[in-house]
């Protein structure tokens, strides 16, 4: 087996040492060639690329390329300048978190030029990246089987992996997958907030231990956050503010478009937009307008 990973960001790293462990022949570039000497000088037997044209000359035809940049323009630029150095038979498999509808785009321009491409999210982490990932696919199923033994081979306990039909498919189970993710989260986070603010103050990292010891909840979430709680009970310093790649956008979308009700997912996510301003005038407005009708102070609690 070998193969390129092209971007060695925290993503691309861990699966990077992945696939050195697995014995995959890999040759990795990452557009600051530092990083690429630092992954190459710790895995012995990778190769390093300092441009992609050097990449492809270390690669035997037909070529399969593993991104793992950044989603949006990172990637945009990346599939510019790769493809005019392609050859017919060669494989792009997109490991970015890629809206399907671009995934389609993309494989349907590559396949003009005889370039096999595969959407395939990936999802588990730095940790599953590094020990064993979830692998989603979208593509030509025959491409798809060429590549399979790289996928088992890199997937949690060697079958975290799956095909899922045309272009687009694997990113469009991710981009649910994700959604149902922010689902899980803000319920996780809103549970917990709960045990902070009772008068009862229960240990929140005992509870999040336990919860991870055979309950019903038990999860790769609940872990982390047990982890975060150990390493930093408060979560001090932590920012208030949650960051988005915007998949859990596209879910609420999706869902719009096809008449679906996804209220907790939607919830989700604009819980996200919220966290952003917790001073915003909306919230202001709201309660100005209770105070204009009724009176109602904003120290008002249920009774």
């Amino acid at each position: 087996m070998q193969m390129a990973i092209i971007g060695l960001g925290n993503m691309g790293y861990a699966l990077a040492q992945h696939a050195v462990e697995e014995g995959i022949e890999l040759v990795v570039y990452n557009r600051t060639f530092r990083k690429t000497e630092e992954f190459v000088k710790s895995n012995p037997g990778a190769l390093a690329a300092k441009t992609l044209q050097d990449l492809i000359n270390k690669l035997e035809s037909p070529r399969i390329l593993w991104l793992m940049v950044s989603a949006g323009a990172p990637l945009k630029n990346v599939l510019s300048e790769l493809t005019p150095l392609l050859t017919k038979g060669d494989i792009i498999i997109n490991a970015v978190n890629s809206h399907y509808k671009q995934s389609q785009k993309d494989a349907k321009e590559l396949a003009k030029l005889g370039i096999h491409y595969l959407d395939v999210g990936t999802s588990g982490g730095i940790e599953g990246a590094k020990t064993g990932a979830c692998f989603m696919v979208g593509g030509s199923k025959q491409t798809y089987k060429t590549v399979e033994p790289i996928l088992k081979a890199l997937s949690y306990e060697h079958k975290g992996y799956a095909y899922f039909g045309p272009s687009g498919s694997g990113h469009l189970v991710k981009m649910v997958h994700n959604g149902i993710e922010y689902a899980m989260m803000q319920s996780i986070a809103e549970g917990v907030n709960i045990l902070d603010k009772h008068p009862l103050k229960p240990d929140l990292v005992k509870a999040t231990k336990v919860w991870n010891q055979g309950s019903i909840i038990q999860s790769n979430l609940v872990g982390w956050l047990n982890k975060a709680l150990s390493s930093n009970p408060n979560l001090k310093d932590t920012p208030a503010e949650i960051g988005s790649l915007g998949t859990g956008d596209w879910t609420v979308k999706e869902a719009m478009e096809l008449g679906v009700p996804v209220p907790n997912i939607a919830n989700a996510v604009f819980a996200r937009y919220q966290s952003r301003d917790p001073n915003s005038l909306a919230y202001k407005i709201v309660q100005a307008l209770r105070n204009q009708f009724g009176g109602h102070s904003s120290l008002e609690r249920p009774q």
